[in-house]
């Protein structure tokens, strides 16, 4: 079976998007944060600007509506 391309599979590459974004956050983080890895907890520390929230907040937002169109298709009779 052929693996599908990231263009066959939207929601996979925008969660890569979202991975590859938050990774070098996530390795910059003190030790005693890493665990809570909320976008809320970030910004209510201060460990991510504004700036940063509001792209990280984008991110999971394309990912979501992604998912539920997805769950919307799958409901839909054939």
């Amino acid at each position: 079976m052929p693996i599908p391309s990231s263009a066959e599979l939207p929601i996979q590459e925008a969660t890569l998007d979202l991975i590859r974004w938050f990774l070098p956050i996530l390795h910059r983080l003190p030790r005693q944060h890493r665990h809570g890895l909320g976008e809320q907890l970030l910004h209510d520390f201060q460990l991510i600007d504004l700036r940063r929230y509001e792209h990280a907040s984008r991110l999971i937002t394309a990912v979501g509506r992604q998912h539920s169109a997805w769950l919307a298709q799958q409901r839909r009779p054939a």
